[in-house]
């Protein structure tokens, strides 16, 4: 396995030392004043206790003088850092650079703008940071690109942001093009004004080691281990097939009669057999004109879809002990248009509130007959998968094992929370979906962090038995700290010598990126890096053994975080296959590997839970995240 390059120069001198002003701090929940930075510091610098002092950069009245050692405190040290780099860029004229609007202090970051277009700025982000598995202080560098007020995202601005090459083409050199313009600014601007203030840094990105983990493992019909989901189902049938009957309603207006009629027939298989043999071919669900109805609308208005309502009623009279699905076909501007009646909110509503299954289908995004030709079996995979159907499953790492997605929303007015939810999507280490389950919702904070404690604790406890010895909880990036203290106090609760309990942060937003010595400088897929004994980068998609060539943009690396630091070895890197695997479990695609759908399957429900706020039909978000044993929301 080739070693990969951080987004990181270290400095070249790390054993340096400086001096601070401090004071102690008696009570710790007493402000601190002006600049000052609190931190936990020694009496002495060989003292093992360790009191709490509010520290100042220069000599304050009650403050006292203290020599620091750069490994003393590596958060002291990387703030001085900071502060020293921004002092320095204070001091001078020509560095175009700004902070962020909140939370610049512990944020840490400084903006540089690199390179100015029309459309919009090349931006490099600098952070000072103490990469704990070398012991080396140094620089993050992170390229973005930003758009001008009031600029559109365009095809100019995604070949700018690096998004699509300069024909307009998936950028397969998406890594190649972010290293060379971070390398660009280092040597233009960063190193001489890092080496105005005293701060040497390396000549290069500073390499990290790699391992590997397994490739994933699917599991389809017959008991068949496969490579690849699409070859393995259509030769061997989906790992589960669906046992019920299943009625299909199509509903369209005259406008959609035509992309309809494609629908069906690409589904039933004869539209694009080259790229989908059918539903029927491909996981034994029954599509012919026998169980499929119609429902010709005049517009998708109110009015329309009240009798569409009445038609599902009708239906599920018609055909009790039967799954029924609707699958409207709707024109332009009926999705995400905020001045057009939100058709495709209230037709996922219905569903729920009559417990049909929906799969809508828009005419923005299947306007060409080529585009419904390489969707049609992604839109086949997701009824089926809807229907309650499994079309494959992963070969776990770590057997009997649970893994819970965690997922929070935050209704707002333009000043304050108005509510509070938080819910949980249950899976197993196969990636097989059990359920949604409500854990807490309150318009009060307090009182919803009292109900997400107890709530939690219940779903929890519940499931662990003689079935499952390990729970592992998938937590989001956008998770607060409130909740996480939390659901640390919930585990430290119901942990036991018989059974596990593990706390994981998966980020797909954060500072890293790695390079490879492939032209492309793209890692290979699943290969990971660690940064501290609880930090780990990911690489859920890259070059492939054996075929190195790429023809999409590879997504940047997962952030993966252990919340509890006791775990060995080998259960982190058990832990680390599961995520992995489970960026291969998702049923929206069969491409889709971007990030494991224990975080991705809370994001889209967290997303349809702030779009159906808005919606009369909705008094609550009761319907929303009330307990649910399918996957609506693929």
């Amino acid at each position: 396995m080739d070693d990969i390059q951080l987004n990181y120069f270290p400095l070249e001198m790390q054993n340096q030392s400086f001096s601070v002003f401090r004071k102690r701090v008696e009570d710790g929940s007493q402000a601190r004043s002006g600049e000052d930075y609190r931190v936990n510091l020694p009496t002495n610098p060989e003292d093992e206790e360790w009191k709490l002092h509010d520290v100042s950069l220069s000599d304050k009245e009650g403050y006292e003088r203290f020599d620091c050692d750069y490994l003393l405190n590596s958060v002291l040290t990387v703030h001085v850092i900071y502060c020293q780099l921004l002092k320095s860029l204070e001091s001078l004229d020509g560095i175009d650079y700004y902070l962020p609007k909140y939370n610049a202090i512990s944020r840490k970051e400084i903006y540089f703008r690199h390179k100015k277009y029309k459309e919009g700025f090349s931006e490099i982000v600098v952070s000072p940071y103490f990469l704990k598995d070398k012991g080396l202080y140094g620089f993050l560098f992170e390229h973005r690109f930003c758009l001008n007020e009031g600029q559109p995202f365009n095809r100019s601005t995604q070949i700018l942001s690096f998004s699509l090459d300069k024909p307009g083409r998936p950028n397969v050199y998406f890594y190649k093009d972010k290293k060379s313009e971070i390398f660009d600014f280092i040597e233009s601007t960063f190193r001489k004004l890092a080496s105005d203030v005293g701060f040497e840094i390396d000549k290069d990105f500073c390499w990290i080691d790699t391992n590997s983990l397994d490739v994933k493992t699917y599991l389809v019909g017959r008991g068949s281990e496969v490579r690849s989901q699409f070859m393995g189902i259509k030769s061997n049938g989906p790992f589960r097939p669906i046992d019920e009957k299943v009625r299909y309603l199509f509903v369209f207006s005259e406008r959609t009669r035509a992309l309809a009629r494609d629908i069906y027939l690409g589904l039933v298989g004869k539209l694009f057999p080259g790229q989908f043999l059918g539903l029927g071919s491909m996981f034994s669900l029954p599509i012919e004109k026998g169980v499929v109805d119609h429902f010709l609308v005049a517009d998708f208005d109110k009015p329309s879809l009240e009798e569409l309502n009445e038609k599902i009623k009708e239906t599920k009279a018609s055909y009790p002990g039967h799954k029924i699905i609707i699958l409207p076909v709707l024109p332009k501007g009926f999705k995400g248009v905020e001045v057009a009646f939100d058709a495709y909110g209230n037709l996922k509503v219905m569903a729920l509130k009559e417990g049909v299954y929906c799969q809508v289908v828009t005419e923005d995004t299947f306007n060409e007959k080529n585009k419904l030709k390489w969707s049609i079996s992604n839109i086949g995979l997701q009824v089926f998968s809807k229907l309650g159907g499994a079309p494959w499953l992963v070969k776990p790492a770590k057997s009997g094992c649970l893994i819970f997605g965690l997922g929070t929303v935050q209704e707002r007015t333009e000043k304050t929370v108005k509510k509070y939810t938080a819910y949980t999507v249950c899976l197993d280490s196969s990636g097989d979906f059990k359920y949604i389950k409500p854990l807490a919702s309150s318009g009060n904070e307090a009182s919803y962090l009292d109900n997400l404690k107890a709530s939690l604790k219940k779903v929890l406890s519940s499931e662990l038995g003689d079935q499952y010895r390990s729970i592992v909880l998938h937590l989001p990036y956008k998770i607060s700290r409130k909740e996480i203290g939390v659901i640390r106090n919930v585990v430290k609760e119901i942990r036991d010598d018989n059974f596990e309990v593990i706390v994981i942060r998966i980020n797909t937003k954060h500072k890293f990126l790695g390079f490879s010595s492939h032209n492309t400088c793209v890692p290979y897929e699943s290969s990971f890096a660690q940064l501290s004994k609880t930090e780990f980068l990911l690489w859920a998609e890259g070059l492939q053994y054996g075929k190195e060539v790429l023809h999409k943009r590879v997504s940047e690396p997962l952030y993966i975080e252990f919340l509890e630091s006791q775990e060995s070895w080998e259960t982190k890197r058990d832990c680390l296959q599961d995520i992995l695997n489970l960026t291969g479990a998702n049923w929206r695609g069969f491409n889709s590997k971007a990030q494991p759908i224990s975080i991705l399957y809370s994001r889209l429900i967290a997303k349809f839970m702030k779009e159906f706020s808005h919606l009369e039909s909705v008094n609550d978000m009761d319907i929303v995240s009330a307990e649910s044993v399918a996957p609506w929301f693929l």
